[in-house]
């Protein structure tokens, strides 16, 4: 499982960007029975895949 901060660094993203794409439903990361925000090796594996799919066929912004 990796917190927000280091999903981010991993992404490449701000940690902000992570809570607004939370907010609008774009990747929900688990939360723990604090509130925080987690996300799985899974998720991150599924992001990568995505982001270099559309890298690799698109000049559009990602997300």
């Amino acid at each position: 499982m990796y917190s927000i901060g280091d999903f981010a660094k991993k992404v490449g993203v701000s940690i902000q960007t992570l809570r607004d794409w939370d907010k609008k439903g774009i990747l929900k990361p688990i939360r723990s029975k604090g509130n925080h925000r987690y996300s799985s090796e899974e998720q991150l594996k599924e992001f990568l895949d995505k982001k270099i799919k559309f890298e690799n066929n698109s000049k559009d912004k990602f997300i």
